[in-house]
């Protein structure tokens, strides 16, 4: 692929990946203007679980598809649609069922009828999102970008139209507000998925190469889930301990600021969705000159552009827009200055996952993943002096930790250590060793 070919790639994965986040935020704004500020902590609870319980099926079944479709050539990958996903059904209704857990951990601290209704949303939006999401993926593997970023500008005009349904003045419609920020999602992703999957439909005769098998797609798949169940449910965890011992308060305190630094995990997904291919074929075929070329790219992007928004956004003052949108964010000072922090420490993962993925290291990213879930469970246990704090600062020495490993492996794996070769094959073939005096 050309270098200019690439490179237009990345406006489209930021195109993408921004309108699926920001359909996300609006969901997010439904949620900070609808609940009060402990709600909103029940809120953050359901929504980790949200995101622990779609890592399920991405990476027992969608990921180890997407890593298995670098054998294929961009117009092969189109036909893999059709073959995945109904593979993934059930453990994507294996991942809705993590929901449940978020309705133990704050059952003793919540209203029924509120946890009914983001119980029932999010289990819901946990079984369709990361279907969703793994189509879009598909069409950035099969060199079909931009039709992957129309699939999330449709999910941005639904949950928009929605959400301006119910919370304009004079409502369309009246409905509790623990309905809304997950119903959002869910009425969005069901429209832009079968968007994605008219958009993925191709003639061409579906090729053999991938076994779709649970057995096959487990050898990966159960070191990539345990990975990605570790991190997302390390962040259930920490997010639960920090109800308990910090409050609901707290809790919500830290979501409303997390809501304000999402435009920076936008930026981070969106350029490693542009780079997907590109990263993972070089990982794939032990490119590195191919790798740190990307890794530049990613991190001019990333930094330069966060960096700038860090400026805008951390204090409220008359140029930071997001300071009228969201003031809850504000209540706590400095608060939105290190989620925004903890966020571009988070991204600066994403190559080299990315790589390492192609490369076929899922064991030892899993290795990682479990080394680092010690530090944001400890920042949870501890969250009573930190208060609001604690959330982003377990994200960082979460993301620290895996920084550094990710790196490591990165680099062993374009430069493996030399094979030793033993003693013996080095002596000629009639030679004879006597083990007392080590001469042959």
């Amino acid at each position: 692929m050309s270098t200019a070919k690439r490179v237009r790639r990345i406006p489209a994965g930021i195109a993408d990946s921004g309108a699926s986040s920001l359909a996300a935020f609006i969901a997010g704004l439904v949620a900070i203007h609808t609940l009060d500020i402990a709600e909103l902590g029940l809120y953050a609870v359901f929504f980790s679980a949200f995101l622990a319980g779609t890592y399920i099926p991405r990476h027992l079944v969608f990921l180890p598809v997407e890593m298995a479709s670098v054998k294929l050539d961009p117009i092969q990958r189109r036909t893999l649609v059709a073959r995945s996903i109904p593979v993934g059904l059930l453990p994507a209704l294996l991942g809705s069922s993590v929901i449940g857990l978020a309705v133990l951990v704050t059952d003793s601290r919540a209203d029924s009828a509120l946890l009914t209704q983001l119980a029932v949303t999010s289990a819901i939006a946990t079984f369709v999102s990361p279907i969703q999401d793994h189509v879009r993926r598909l069409l950035h593997l099969s060199d079909r970008s931009w039709y992957a970023a129309m699939v999330s500008v449709t999910q941005l005009v639904i949950v928009g139209v929605v959400a301006l349904a119910v919370m304009a003045p004079d409502q369309v419609i009246e409905i509790a507000p623990g309905w809304l920020p997950f119903g959002c999602l869910v009425v969005a992703n069901l429209v832009s998925l079968a968007v994605g999957v008219i958009f993925s439909i191709y003639p061409g005769t579906a090729v053999g190469v991938i076994d779709f098998s649970y057995r096959s797609l487990g050898g990966p798949g159960k070191w990539l889930l345990l990975s990605g169940m570790t991190t997302k449910g390390t962040l259930l965890l920490a997010t639960a301990l920090i109800g308990h011992f910090a409050g609901n308060e707290a809790l919500g305190y830290a979501e409303a600021a997390r809501q304000v630094a999402q435009p920076v995990m936008v930026l981070g997904i969106g350029l490693a969705d542009g780079m997907s291919s590109r990263l993972m074929e070089a990982g794939h075929h032990g490119d590195r000159g191919v790798g740190i070329e990307s890794e530049r790219h990613f991190s001019l992007f990333l930094w330069g552009l966060g960096l700038v928004y860090l400026l805008v956004v951390s204090f409220d003052w008359v140029g930071n827009p997001m300071a009228r949108l969201i003031p809850q964010a504000y209540g706590v000072t400095g608060l939105v200055l290190i989620s925004v922090v903890a966020n571009l420490v988070a991204c600066a993962l994403y190559p080299y996952q990315v790589q390492l993925v192609g490369g076929r290291a899922e064991r030892s990213m899993a290795r990682v993943d479990v080394s680092s879930a010690v530090a944001p469970i400890l920042v949870g246990v501890f969250s009573a002096p930190l208060h609001a704090f604690a959330r982003p600062l377990g994200l960082i020495a979460n993301a620290a930790i895996q920084t550094v490993g990710y790196r490591r492996l990165t680099q062993k794996m374009y430069h493996p250590a030399p094979e030793r070769i033993p003693v013996e094959a080095l002596a000629p073939p009639d030679a004879t060793f006597d083990l007392d005096s080590q001469e042959p």
